[in-house]
């Protein structure tokens, strides 16, 4: 449940904030301590990154940003936030394997480490848990106890570190998706952060939230929303 996921944050929170010393009941000075140190910044980032996440999580709404890109021609998916790019490559995989590989996707994580990580295209066997022996051997090598993306399926994904609200504009997606971020924010950061995916989207563009998320989109109400095959995602309406 949302409350518990909140829960578990809090608690990491909580134990990072003392592990530097930074006064856990005065926001301002917390933030100003991050934001000072790079060090204690990437930590405080890496304390909202899962340590491990795993190939085709929630594959059913992979599966359908793939179908809706190759009936409506897309060619471009955001993956936002993309942790260690498991969700960017599950992507590519299922291209592959959909006959639909003509698409470009970009994965955006606040944290460099987890980009670097993502960049490298490196697993363990548990993130691959859900693939199975056919398709490990297709799309990666393995060295000593690690498996590595062959490099032909990174050609079409790029790893950005940035910070969401304020990602450069000027790029346009077909696709966005953004699951089980929202969740974490305060109503005024949710109404900032769907403004902004809103604005990275081309006209028409496809929307895709965390099954915990679908109320949030009324903060921003310039969504319509759509199911297909019991999903529910939104459209970008005209204007």
């Amino acid at each position: 449940s949302i409350k518990c996921e909140k829960s578990i944050v809090e608690r990491r929170l909580k134990r990072f904030l003392e592990k530097f010393n930074i006064p856990y009941k005065n926001p301002s000075i917390a933030e100003q301590k991050i934001k000072s140190s790079r060090g204690i910044k990437e930590e405080f980032f890496d304390v909202f990154i899962p340590v491990e996440s795993y190939f085709f999580r929630e594959k059913d709404y992979l599966s359908l940003a793939i179908e809706i890109s190759k009936k409506n021609n897309f060619k471009k998916i955001l993956v936002v936030p993309c942790a260690c790019g498991e969700t960017v490559y599950s992507l590519i995989i299922l291209g592959k394997e959909k006959n639909y590989a003509d698409i470009q996707i970009t994965g955006v994580d606040i944290s460099s480490t987890a980009i670097e990580k993502a960049k490298k295209g490196e697993y363990s066997d548990y993130s691959l848990k859900n693939l199975t022996p056919l398709q490990k051997e297709k799309y990666f090598f393995k060295k000593e106890n690690t498996y590595h993306l062959k490099e032909g399926y990174k050609k079409n994904c790029n790893f950005v570190d940035s910070n969401l609200l304020t990602i450069n504009e000027k790029a346009r997606y077909d696709i966005i998706i953004c699951r089980n971020f929202l969740i974490y924010l305060k109503e005024k950061s949710v109404k900032e952060v769907l403004r902004k995916l809103f604005n990275l989207m081309e006209k028409k563009g496809i929307l895709i939230l965390g099954k915990s998320e679908l109320s949030y989109i009324n903060y921003w109400p310039y969504f319509k929303q759509e199911k297909e095959n019991n999903l529910i995602f939104f459209r970008k309406k005209d204007g």
